[in-house]
């Protein structure tokens, strides 16, 4: 039995930065090869999408750096927006936030990015229509190797039947 030998070299993200194989069954290579690579692939974004679809929860993931904000399609359904109408701009997505929680939600963000405190707060949110869903926000922040939050994603959930 011929036997394969393989380096695989990734960085910290799973991602495959090199690889080198020996052997003399180059069709063996090629299987090992490809079964390595598919287990360090994140997951197919559909089956990330069917999971968060699943879930009922909307998600979102905010560049700290650029103020760039993703919602999910899930995020703008719940509020009744279409897709052009929310820019992907924090400060277009705090502008939506009840004023009476507006105060409260960016201390909760504040305090997570600067102090790591958790990320969860329940508040309201304005729809295209103009009334108020109650909504359980949750976050996690990417820091870079100095300890900055560089980034923060998280999930909201529609808990106004249990709030109101």
């Amino acid at each position: 039995m011929a036997h394969i030998r393989g380096v695989v070299v990734s960085n910290g993200d799973n991602r495959i930065i090199a690889d080198a194989w020996l052997g003399e069954n180059l069709s063996r290579i090629q299987a090992m090869r490809k079964i390595i690579h598919e287990s360090l692939q994140p997951w197919p974004e559909e089956r990330f999408e069917l999971a968060v679809n699943g879930s009922n929860d909307a998600i979102w993931d905010w560049d700290i750096q650029s103020n760039r904000l993703y919602l999910s399609p899930r995020y703008r359904k719940l509020l009744g927006y279409e897709a052009n109408e929310l820019p992907g701009m924090f400060t277009a997505w705090a502008r939506l936030i009840h004023p009476n929680d507006r105060v409260r939600v960016m201390k909760a963000i504040k305090d997570h990015v600067d102090y790591s405190k958790p990320y969860r707060c329940e508040h309201r949110l304005k729809t295209r229509r103009g009334d108020w869903l109650w909504m359980l926000g949750r976050g996690e922040a990417v820091r870079d190797k100095s300890g900055a939050a560089i980034r923060m994603a998280g999930s909201y959930t529609d808990i106004s039947e249990s709030v109101g």
